[in-house]
């Protein structure tokens, strides 16, 4: 202890009886007071770390998936689950003494999955469903100034224009979010024609009726 600090005396006495005294100052100097900080924490993957350290003149860090830092102040680039857990650093005053400081990091996954459209396809005057993987909560935008909260909205198709790319942001419990795509696309219409052609007026006439526009017909 520093307490300990002090002159120390010793007496000898030989096979003689005589005396003699001796005396030494002995010094303990305080070790440093280590503090270990990480922000953000918990955190999401994807993340950067920033750990924080301070009471000495030289530091040592050491982590998880065989992080280490002679830094003070070292940052931890996109994080990961397999990087949470303890976070030691040793901290050496400029007499030489040490101490150490941990603080534990908490990683959070990210929402996963796929954003969908059913169908993938529609005409105009039909509906497409989007959906979002599962989270807290969800931000869709899209083409047309399209834009809704639900996780899986219905899309009314009353434009070619909103044909495109739709996205989501999905937040979970955590406060992690990720940015999902998904397209459709609107068809058009075929360009339906009819017409006819008969020998005469007449009843008894044949009379031939013609459809054009692709694909199947229904008179």
């Amino acid at each position: 202890l520093v307490s300990h600090s002090g002159v120390y005396s010793v007496t000898v006495t030989s096979a003689a009886g005589c005396i003699a005294t001796a005396t030494v100052t002995v010094v303990v100097n305080a070790g440093p007071v280590a503090i270990a900080s990480a922000t953000p924490n918990p955190i999401c993957v994807g993340a950067n770390l920033s750990l924080s350290s301070s009471g000495g003149s030289t530091y040592s860090w050491s982590g998880p998936a065989d992080f280490t830092s002679s830094l003070q102040n070292p940052t931890r680039f996109n994080m990961q689950t397999t990087y949470a857990g303890l976070y030691t650093v040793s901290v050496t005053s400029g007499l030489g003494c040490s101490a150490t400081a941990s603080v534990n990091v908490v990683v959070n996954p990210l929402p996963s999955g796929v954003a969908t459209a059913t169908p993938s396809s529609g005409c105009v005057g039909s509906t497409v469903q989007l959906g979002a993987p599962a989270g807290s909560t969800y931000m869709w935008t899209g083409p047309q100034g399209y834009t809704s909260s639900l996780q899986n909205p219905i899309v009314n198709i009353t434009s070619y224009l909103q044909a495109g790319t739709y996205k989501v942001k999905v937040t979970n419990a955590a406060g992690c979010s990720a940015t999902f795509s998904v397209g459709f696309k609107v068809n058009y219409p075929p360009v339906a024609t009819a017409s006819y052609t008969i020998g005469s007026n007449c009843i008894g006439s044949n009379l031939a009726l013609s459809g054009t526009g692709g694909g199947s017909f229904s008179w």
